[in-house]
């Protein structure tokens, strides 16, 4: 009888498993990705200018960045430049966050695109957006969509300004 019990368990288990594997909600994913890069910004502007000593010598002022993995699932990373001498500086690791396996960030584009009815740029290369001490960040637009179908597109744009990015539907 136990056995029986078992059985009727596992076979049950069996298929509510797939239920419950609901797939990512593609604006949730876009506001994470988008509150990352916010984070950014400020962690930048609390952080403060990267000495011009290490600025001058590495030919770079930004302060944080945040890079975004080419390949699904994609990893989005904000991390912090410190100076680790008189002119050097490293990158340290503040957060991490995996995308959902069926979300892909279908392409990206070096400006702000806020009206509608763009076309992607496929992604050959992981996305870099600096954010330098004022809180400015390097204007974007990323295409983030559910599948290779592209179902439910969603765009992030990061303004050339010191705002929050802005989640928008459709492309």
């Amino acid at each position: 009888e136990l056995m029986v019990v078992v059985a009727i368990i596992a076979v049950l288990a069996a298929i509510a498993g797939p239920s419950l594997d609901t797939p990512a909600d593609v604006a949730s994913s876009a506001r994470t990705v988008s509150s990352s890069i916010g984070e950014g910004a400020r962690l930048a502007v609390s952080r403060g200018s990267v000495a011009p000593t290490v600025a001058a010598a590495e030919s770079l002022t930004a302060r944080t960045r945040i890079t975004i993995s080419q390949n699904p699932p994609h990893q989005v990373r904000l991390e912090v430049r410190v100076e680790t001498g008189a002119t050097t500086s490293g990158w340290q690791l503040v957060s991490q966050t995996t995308l959902a396996r069926d979300l892909v960030i279908v392409g990206d584009d070096t400006a702000a695109r806020i009206s509608p009815g763009n076309t992607p740029i496929a992604l050959t290369s992981n996305v870099v957006i600096d954010c330098q001490p004022s809180g400015q960040c390097r204007p974007t637009t990323l295409y983030i969509a559910r599948g290779a179908a592209s179902r439910n597109p969603h765009r992030i744009v990061v303004l050339p300004l010191a705002a929050a990015p802005q989640v928008l539907k459709g492309w």
